[in-house]
């Protein structure tokens, strides 16, 4: 969650006490150098936001568990009796190979596998 001062910092119009009060002249060289400051750090802090976000990502961490982002997709998955795991990653491994797109090839046997894998009771899904 961003500081509420970072927040203000970024977007000053945002701020409803701003409209009520009046104009205090121009800011100093401090109050001018402090506000760069707290935007500067908004911005990191934004910045951070986007890298461990999985829709931001450019690769995954070593360990996924360690990102909350990429651990609740993960459970998602996976957090299922085996029938319904495997049963999932069929699915979207036939789909994947409905596509008819040589790319979407290599994504459905990785779907196919991670399905076998589970070693349900089920011979059909595990076959």
């Amino acid at each position: 969650m961003m500081d509420p001062e970072i927040a203000a910092a970024l977007n000053p119009a945002s701020d409803s006490e701003s409209e009520e009060e009046e104009p205090l002249g121009p800011l100093t060289e401090e109050e001018k150098k402090q506000a760069d400051e707290k935007k500067k750090k908004a911005l990191s802090e934004l910045d951070d936001l986007f890298e461990n976000h999985p829709l931001f990502m450019k690769s995954l961490p070593k360990n996924p568990q360690e990102n909350e982002h990429i651990a609740a997709l993960h459970s998602l998955m996976y957090d299922d009796t085996p029938e319904n795991v495997a049963m999932n990653f069929k699915n979207q491994g036939n789909d994947d190979m409905a596509d008819k797109d040589p790319r979407s090839y290599k994504e459905a046997i990785y779907c196919y596998t991670e399905g076998i894998l589970q070693n349900c009771k089920d011979k059909e899904l595990n076959s």
